[in-house]
């Protein structure tokens, strides 16, 4: 009795035996491991918005011009909101915010990401830098806040006696950085990740030990969007933006170790 025909080789020349069960990586180096799932764009940040936010914040650093403030903007104080307009609003805030800045004579150097949540609805985290003094750190960052925070509640027209749905007050924009500024790599590190909370929770990495959720692979906890955002998700400074990274000649983060050691720093 003649034998079998030997089992025909794979295009990486290899034999293959058994197919891919089905939602597995059909072949190369991921061959047999869960398939990542589509993204959901309008919901969660994608893998390239996570690479960007992580090596803007550490070039600002890089350079000398770490992020030290971090100001949220709840948009639906002000009685006029639209979100349909959002991003075109976001857009004349921030070129408003470039001119403010340069008047001040602090460095242009910020990023932001949009959210919705459940009880405030739409809503932009913004981090940016703050020149620190050699004395009177403290008084100096409080009065840098509380500047900060006067202007955009004038250039913004936030309601400063906004109530909640339970009759508390509801502040139009907060504004946080520890007693004098966030001002070491460990509270950078905490910040990125909760700015990188909208991450998938069920987006995949591949690692040495298979696929895992990209986000426990980062120390991320993942918070979903509790509606879809249409207009632009992330954004940052030209300041820090790719062109000005290859200008100077910043060696991108790109791999996966890279990334989690940024945000758990030893």
């Amino acid at each position: 009795m003649a034998a079998p025909p030997p089992t025909p080789p794979n295009r990486q020349g290899n034999f293959n035996p058994r197919p891919a069960p089905p939602g597995a990586v059909p072949r190369g180096s991921h061959a047999g491991l869960p398939r990542r799932p589509k993204a959901d764009r309008l919901r969660h940040l994608t893998p390239r918005q996570i690479l960007e936010l992580l090596n803007a914040e550490a070039f600002a650093e890089w350079q000398g011009i770490g992020f030290t403030a971090h100001a949220t903007l709840h948009w639906r104080c002000n009685p006029a909101f639209d979100p349909s307009t959002w991003g075109r609003r976001l857009t004349r805030f921030l070129d408003k915010l470039r001119r403010w800045l340069k008047r001040q004579d602090i460095p242009v150097a910020f990023a932001w990401v949009n959210e919705v949540g459940r009880e405030y609805g739409e809503h932009t985290h913004l981090v940016l830098h703050v020149p620190k003094p050699r004395r009177g750190a403290i008084g100096a960052f409080n009065a840098f806040k509380a500047s900060l925070h006067a202007w955009i509640m004038e250039t913004e027209g936030f309601n400063p006696a906004q109530v909640d749905r339970f009759g508390k007050p509801w502040p139009a924009v907060k504004i946080t950085g520890a007693r004098y500024g966030i001002h070491n790599r460990r509270m950078r590190s905490g910040l990125c990740k909760y700015l990188l909370k909208g991450i998938d929770p069920k987006d995949l990495a591949y690692t040495g030990y298979g696929a895992e959720p990209r986000a426990a692979s980062l120390g991320i906890r993942p918070r979903r969007n509790a509606a879809p955002i249409l207009n632009q998700r992330f954004g940052a400074s030209r300041s820090l933006g790719p062109a000005a990274r290859r200008a100077a000649g910043w060696v991108e983060l790109r791999s996966l170790e890279e990334l989690h050691a940024r945000l758990n720093p030893a």
